[in-house]
């Protein structure tokens, strides 16, 4: 007798513990039209990496750790430099990829873990995460999420604080954040098209320089922007 409420869960999800079950591929084939799109993505891991873990018949609980890693680099935009050694992570509000320690690595393993306890109702893995679990996920990440000279990219672009200036052809284009141009430095200015700086031109400029002068050093403060 215990406390706990009976669990309810759905056929299909019923984990059989390695037994060879005729009916398992005909569910999943009646059911693979009806996966929602996060339903999808469990399925995607598990074909990849094989279940999220193993209940023994004593109840004893063994995590997959590659599955947790997969999860991971699914879940959150992060690669790792190996040439740095170092993590980064996206941050879509500025469109930049930003350096995350191993120690913002490893409470993330952490709190995915704990989502993941709460999720399936087995608060028991909750006590299994600890510094040394952690910090296996975290050494399994590395080489999941690696990415070499991603950063040493040619830059035909300028990255604003209001998106990404595209310099290919002959017509400058503004085009939102993306994590594909691999940006780790942002210029604090808005494009604002049409707008002109009047005082910096009549007063600073044209005071002290000739036309050509003031053209050379407009160009010269813009290639300063290209980073090159």
């Amino acid at each position: 007798l215990v406390d706990e409420p009976v669990v309810n869960v759905a056929f299909k999800d019923i984990d059989w513990g390695g037994l060879d079950v005729p009916w398992q591929d005909e569910v999943v084939q009646e059911s693979a039209i009806e996966l929602s799109p996060e339903e999808k993505a469990y399925q995607d891991l598990v074909d990849q990496f094989g279940h999220p873990l193993q209940v023994k018949e004593n109840g004893t609980i063994k995590l997959n750790h590659y599955f947790f890693v997969g999860r991971f680099a699914m879940e959150h935009k992060i690669l790792h430099e190996p040439a740095e050694n170092e993590f980064y992570a996206y941050h879509p509000e500025r469109g930049l990829w930003i350096k995350n320690t191993i120690h913002k690595v490893k409470d993330q393993f952490g709190l995915d873990l704990k989502r993941f306890a709460d999720l399936r109702k087995m608060p028991s893995i909750n006590y299994m995460v600890n510094n040394h679990l952690v910090s296996s996920l975290a050494e399994l990440l590395r080489g999941r999420v690696e990415m070499c000279e991603v950063f040493k990219m040619r830059r035909n672009f300028i990255h604003l604080a209001n998106g990404m200036l595209h310099l290919r052809g002959d017509t400058p284009g503004l085009h939102p954040f993306s994590s594909v141009y691999h940006s780790r430095n942002q210029c604090p200015i808005e494009l604002v098209p049409g707008a002109e700086c009047p005082r910096f031109i009549n007063q600073l400029l044209k005071s002290a320089l000739e036309e050509d002068d003031i053209d050379l050093i407009q160009r010269w403060a813009g290639s300063l922007l290209l980073g090159g």
